[in-house]
């Protein structure tokens, strides 16, 4: 929108320096455009142009807006011999754009934001009331989430195998093995060495009771320790590799393990946990049922006739069982 602020009439079309000065003030608004109306024709000096600007007007002597700090404009005017060409010039600004005021003030100013609307938080609470809300709002929340994670994790820890087939292990390869694939099976765990005044006799007679009962029904399960002083001393590899060249074993020899301490196998840890009982010496052995749980054990020097009588009961139940399911 363009308005007239009047006109500037000068009464002197030529003058000397010596005339004496005239000014013609007015205000105009920061951010407003203002010009003199010349038919068409700009002054030779350039017109008038945003009053935020010094060259609105001439540089000197003549007319311009004088952009002073306090932050409006002020058209002013010298006579002097520059000065003929404003005789009965219209001065014009447009004025900077202004908020709309018809607008109610909720609206202008704030609204309720569609989260209020809804019936949801406000993202910035308009109160102390409503911020002090929120903050213990999510205090709760942050307690829930903190309760929930501790219980999960109190679950998680109390879920233990509970059998001896529910553990995986290492055999003497490095590879992973889960005692799942022994399940439902007679299983004889025991712990070995290759340098004990045991080992001779106890991986022969092993071997001939793995062989006689057979691996359908019945496995032996060999655990090397080196634990008792040192009987042995090799890497899981090499232990296997002598039992099998020196007495002749393919029962399954596992990787080589602690059974007792906080640095326990998990699974042999099982073992002797249900017992109540660890090892004191090499060969020990362990026999577990079908369902994962130890159900007797012998020392190294008991006589191998004891344990093969157990063992072989156990898998004549579980094939009478079989057959009865048949």
């Amino acid at each position: 929108m363009k308005e007239a602020i009047g006109r500037l009439r000068i009464g002197y079309s030529t003058a000397s320096p010596t005339a004496p000065t005239q000014n013609w003030p007015f205000q105009a608004p920061a951010g407003s455009k203002v010009w003199l109306a010349n038919k068409g024709k700009p002054p030779s000096r350039g017109p008038g142009r945003d009053s935020s600007k010094r060259c609105c007007g001439f540089s000197t002597g003549g007319a311009g807006v004088d952009c002073s700090s306090n932050g409006g404009a002020t058209w002013w005017h010298e006579t002097s011999s520059k000065a003929r060409y404003l005789l009965n010039r219209e001065l014009h600004y447009a004025p900077a754009a202004q908020p709309d005021s018809t607008q109610p003030p909720s609206q202008t100013h704030s609204s309720p934001s569609k989260m209020e609307a809804l019936g949801c938080y406000p993202t910035k609470p308009s109160n102390p009331r409503a911020r002090m809300v929120r903050v213990l709002l999510s205090m709760t929340v942050c307690m829930g989430c903190l309760l929930m994670l501790h219980s999960f994790l109190k679950i998680s820890k109390s879920r233990k195998p509970q059998d001896f087939y529910s553990f995986e292990v290492k055999d003497a390869k490095g590879r992973s093995v889960s005692l799942e694939k022994y399940r439902g099976k007679a299983s004889l765990v025991v712990n070995v060495a290759s340098h004990s005044e045991h080992t001779e006799k106890n991986y022969r007679s092993l071997q001939e009771l793995h062989r006689e009962l057979g691996t359908s029904h019945f496995n032996v399960l060999a655990f090397p320790c080196g634990q008792f002083g040192d009987t042995e001393m090799g890497a899981s590899r090499d232990i296997e590799a002598y039992a099998k060249n020196t007495y002749g074993v393919t029962f399954t020899i596992f990787s080589k393990v602690k059974i007792m301490g906080s640095e326990a196998e998990p699974a042999f840890k099982f073992i002797t946990d249900s017992v109540k009982k660890v090892p004191k010496w090499n060969f020990w052995k362990f026999l577990v049922n079908p369902e994962g749980q130890v159900v007797r054990y012998w020392k190294a020097e008991e006589p191998a006739e004891s344990v093969r009588k157990e063992a072989m009961t156990m898998v004549r139940q579980i094939i009478l069982k079989k057959r009865t399911e048949l």
